[in-house]
């Protein structure tokens, strides 16, 4: 079946893209949440500007994330944990707790968009890197105190 994109869908293609799927996909998943309309002639006629709107939405999504992103930038979080005489941690501070500690202070990030190691086991500073997209990154400071 012949489908017009209407959202950008992970390994199928992007908005305003005609692409042909299984009848049943296009039936059970894509035309019913709305991310696809159906290749009739009309719709073909339509597709400068479903791709315009497309592109709008993606512009101001863009934007939207660069502003999240600038102020993210240069964020400092403290964690507290116990540790040994060593400076090894008794655990570890993972994307989870950096997560929940930016959600805290007011960022809406998943803990799958902070990069690198996400285990930190020692005590110490550390710089995270926070990816909206592959062009937009974040870099945030991580201080790792030993718990008094």
């Amino acid at each position: 079946m012949k489908i017009i994109l209407l959202e950008n869908v992970d390994k199928l293609g992007k908005a305003g893209d005609v692409v042909n799927v299984a009848n049943g996909f296009a039936r059970n998943y894509l035309l019913p949440r709305k991310y696809a309309i159906p290749a009739s002639a009309n719709n073909l006629k339509r597709l400068d500007s479903i791709k315009e709107e497309a592109d709008k939405k993606a512009e101001e999504a863009t934007a939207k994330l660069k502003q999240i992103a600038s102020t993210l930038e240069g964020v400092e979080l403290t964690f507290s944990r116990r540790a040994d005489e060593e400076g090894n941690l008794f655990g570890s501070v993972s994307n989870v707790d950096i997560q929940k500690e930016l959600e805290a202070k007011g960022f809406d990030v998943h803990k799958s968009m902070i990069k690198g190691d996400v285990h930190h086991k020692a005590l110490g500073e550390y710089e995270v890197e926070v990816a909206f997209t592959s062009e937009i990154v974040s870099k945030i400071k991580i201080i790792v105190s030993k718990e008094e």
